[in-house]
């Protein structure tokens, strides 16, 4: 077998025992279950023929560092195995950072949605104890409402963030009404501006997507628009293609 100098040094915080091919010190990626085949972990490598296998955290605590391995093997022409290249990487570093951003995440969200609770709370019973259409705030308190909703599903994706990438929820969107729902206050907030919003939307656009992430691109868009366009109009427009707005 041969050994490169950073293998080695890889080897000895494993606590690798070359005569009879046992590591001690070799987890799994949550840390603390040992690897299989009783902590021989080059041979649960080699057993993952031409696959790049999972993280191992190799020492430990206090002094571990996670590593990548994948396996080639190397035939004659003959077809016969004539031997196995095994490559270590790694990955310490990336895999601390993805750590620190997954706690980062996790305690941002728990943070944001404290406060969000109280707010939707609180308009739920403004709506139970007054007729919002009778003071005139119907229009509004809708607004609010769908972006604390449209807030609170923002939550739910940084929390499944820190669990990796989220999935996409595909479902029949309603586009024209996706797009009016955020024209509308869009608009009022242009006209205090002194800017025109003036929204095109062509009746009946559907398509297969993720309302909330749709959403959320549409706002973004709006929102760029009202913040760098300092006079005259902004044009919002949903149209078949091939068609003019």
């Amino acid at each position: 077998m041969i050994r490169n100098a950073a293998v080695r040094t890889l080897l000895d915080i494993a606590g690798y025992d070359h005569e009879t091919g046992m590591a001690t010190s070799v987890y799994g990626s949550d840390r603390v279950t040992p690897v299989a085949r009783e902590g021989r972990v080059l041979m649960e490598a080699v057993y993952a023929d031409k696959v790049h296998g999972p993280v191992y955290w190799v020492g430990e605590p206090g002094n571990q560092r996670a590593l990548v391995l994948s396996v080639r093997p190397i035939g004659r022409r003959t077809g016969q195995l004539a031997g196995t290249v095994l490559g270590a990487y790694d990955v310490t570093d990336l895999a601390q950072a993805v750590q620190v951003r997954d706690e980062f995440l996790a305690t941002v969200s728990h943070e944001l949605r404290t406060p969000l609770t109280s707010i939707v709370g609180y308009l739920d019973l403004l709506d139970e104890l007054h007729d919002p259409a009778e003071l005139g705030i119907q229009e509004e308190l809708a607004v609010i409402q769908r972006n604390v909703a449209q807030l609170s599903s923002i939550i739910g994706s940084l929390l499944e963030g820190a669990d990796h990438a989220p999935a996409l929820r595909r479902a029949a969107v309603d586009l024209t009404a996706l797009v009016d729902a955020v024209a509308r206050p869009a608009a009022a907030r242009a006209a205090e501006r002194g800017l025109v919003l003036d929204a095109r939307l062509e009746p009946g656009i559907t398509l297969d997507g993720d309302a909330d992430r749709l959403t959320q691109v549409v706002e973004a868009l709006v929102s760029n628009a009202l913040l760098f366009t300092p006079s005259g109009r902004i044009d919002v427009a949903v149209v078949t293609e091939g068609t003019t707005p």
